[in-house]
């Protein structure tokens, strides 16, 4: 994590592609069955076949690109610990 610091302002940079390869690495243990498919189609605006509003925390994405409203938690999850860790130094 890097970050920049003045007087009155301090950014700090959160690699949330880091975060989002976690969750890929360890799918299964967080519950996760499906992490190469989206759950809906955006062009049919429909769920595919494979999927339905009740299978959506078992999948990584939404559609194609992206995530579902549990991976969004997580990653916010990390992004927040990221910050705590910034803050702290």
């Amino acid at each position: 994590m890097q970050g920049y610091q003045s007087n009155t302002v301090r950014l700090t940079t959160i690699d949330i592609y880091a975060a989002l390869e976690d969750v890929l690495g360890r799918a299964a243990a967080l519950g996760f069955t499906n992490t190469t498919q989206g759950c809906y189609n955006i062009d049919e605006l429909s769920f595919e076949d494979y999927c339905n509003a009740e299978l959506l925390d078992e999948f990584v994405f939404f559609d194609d690109i992206h995530p579902t409203g549990k991976t969004h938690r997580l990653l916010g999850e990390e992004a927040a610990r990221q910050l705590a860790a910034a803050r702290a130094n």
